[in-house]
């Protein structure tokens, strides 16, 4: 009779185990444009009917555990949502067409707001359309658009006279400038190789996101939250990454500018943008030309503020004030003079004088 039992048992614990491996089952697979065959990042992958999902790795690849559900649902911003009947296939090959409408009106607000961040996926993520975003927004530079529409970002460029007043290094949720992973394309962009000093991330080396043309620029994705669990702890404060133009046979030139209330800190960037097709295969060479200046910002506040008063020339210069033998009257008269008022030493604010020439080019061959 004990025997019998001990059968009964060993036949129902099989039963049971096989049920159970029967329902748990591992999907994996990768994710294609299907015009270029190019990995796509951040498509979210979701069991339909469940809350079972997750995102496409920066090489377009996923993997998803699963015990129920017959559907799966691939989803992009800027592509035709795909669902696929699961079945029996355990690796699955995807490809996703370019949506007819890929974008509508991009709404300038500073929250999760749908019309500019994909909340379907596992993950918020920001998709901004820059050229939307130029349109409409007071700023030329890449920094400065994104911290015009995005709440978490903060860029800043040092006006202590050295190499970090040519480079703008940026934050996200105000961590280090080390602590962000910037992709190109999902590619790692590499940091400069200049060490900060006298303005964000002391000590730090960052990337210098207006090294790369506005005009070569298609759109910029934004991760913060779970970024260093899907990239490590290069990106424990998130990741941007920016996808560059494809766009063939096509010639595009754009110039912005825009200037403080004193009319200092003017800044203009103009960018032209060409692409040649290559092959049968998808294949590109994306051209983009920029040329940006800045001019010195004065210290915020009202019309006074900054000016230097002391003596410019004549034996009191930068040593003592003002005196009976070199008077301030004295000074404006040779200030004067030289066809210059007292704002020509005006204390600076934030930005010196700089010129910039950006060329930048995208290559992609099969």
């Amino acid at each position: 009779m004990n025997k019998i039992i001990q059968y009964f048992l060993i036949i129902l614990a099989t039963i049971t185990l096989s049920q159970a491996n029967a329902q748990q089952r591992t999907l994996s697979g990768k994710v294609i444009a299907s015009e270029d065959n190019s990995p796509l990042i951040g498509v979210s992958v979701i069991v339909k009917g469940t809350n079972i999902g997750t995102s496409t790795s920066v090489h377009g690849t996923f993997k998803l555990n699963v015990n129920k559900g017959t559907i799966l649902v691939f989803s992009f911003i800027g592509y035709e949502t795909r669902e696929v009947e699961i079945g029996k296939n355990t690796d699955f090959n995807i490809s996703l067409n370019t949506a007819v409408n890929a974008l509508g009106e991009v709404q300038i607000v500073g929250s999760r707001n749908a019309s500019r961040t994909k909340l379907n996926s596992a993950v918020p993520v920001d998709v901004i359309d820059l050229k939307t975003l130029q349109e409409s927004a007071p700023q030329v530079s890449v920094t400065q658009l994104l911290q015009y529409v995005s709440p978490s970002f903060h860029s800043s460029v040092s006006g202590g006279g050295d190499a970090a007043s040519a480079t703008s290094t940026a934050q996200l949720k105000g961590l280090g400038v080390d602590q962000v992973l910037v992709l190109i394309n999902g590619k790692r962009r590499h940091k400069s190789s200049n060490i900060n000093w006298g303005g964000l991330g002391n000590g730090a080396t960052g990337y210098d996101l207006n090294s790369i043309p506005t005009g070569s620029i298609e759109r910029i994705e934004i991760l913060r939250d779970g970024a260093a669990a899907q990239y490590g702890s290069d990106a424990i404060a998130g990741v941007i990454n920016i996808v560059l133009k494809k766009s063939t046979e096509e010639l595009s030139l754009t110039s912005t500018a825009s200037t403080r209330r004193r009319g200092d800190g003017t800044t203009t960037r103009t960018s032209t943008n060409y692409g040649i097709k290559l092959g049968d295969k998808g294949g590109y060479l994306n051209l983009t030309g920029e040329f940006a200046t800045q001019a010195v910002s004065l210290p915020v506040g009202n019309d006074d503020a900054g000016v230097y008063i002391g003596p410019a020339y004549g034996g009191g210069a930068n040593t003592r004030g003002f005196d009976q033998i070199y008077t301030k009257e004295i000074d404006d008269a040779i200030i004067a003079s030289r066809g210059i008022d007292r704002h020509f030493f005006d204390q600076r604010g934030g930005t010196n004088k700089s010129i910039d020439g950006l060329l930048f080019t995208m290559l992609l061959f099969h």
